[in-house]
């Protein structure tokens, strides 16, 4: 029967074997956090994973991770604080995502009531149609 766990030794090889910061930051979750694939890839976005992201963006992410996950996070990989360059990143990412969630919800909204005012008129054509 296959193990179904890696020894230290082992996940330090993959870790020594990747080429840029996001692929470590993604071993040690995986492996310091006990965490599922799925959950790990809740902290670092599909587009990060499609792409080496700056050092930046990876700061942000250990900091989120921080917050998200607190004492559970490996020492070395916290980060209990920005510089204000980052901060601004993070609000901006914010700010980006409201603004989709809002862009989202009125065009929502405009789709139900185009939707309401053709079943309405749907029912006036009946209706008049049948001479009610």
């Amino acid at each position: 029967m296959a193990k179904a766990y890696l020894e230290v030794s082992e996940v330090e090889s993959l870790e020594k074997a990747t080429s840029n910061l996001r692929d470590r930051l993604f071993i040690r979750l995986l492996f310091r956090l006990g965490c599922r694939v799925s959950e790990a890839l809740a902290y670092v976005s599909n587009a990060a994973l499609a792409q080496p992201i700056a050092s930046e963006w990876v700061d942000i992410y250990q900091y989120l991770l921080t917050k998200a996950m607190g004492e559970k996070v490996p020492e070395e990989m916290r980060k209990e604080s920005l510089d204000d360059y980052r901060m601004h990143l993070l609000k901006e990412l914010k700010e980006w995502i409201y603004r989709q969630r809002v862009k989202a919800r009125e065009e929502r909204r405009r789709a139900e009531r185009a939707r309401a005012r053709a079943e309405a008129e749907a029912k006036a054509s009946e209706q008049l149609g049948l001479g009610l």
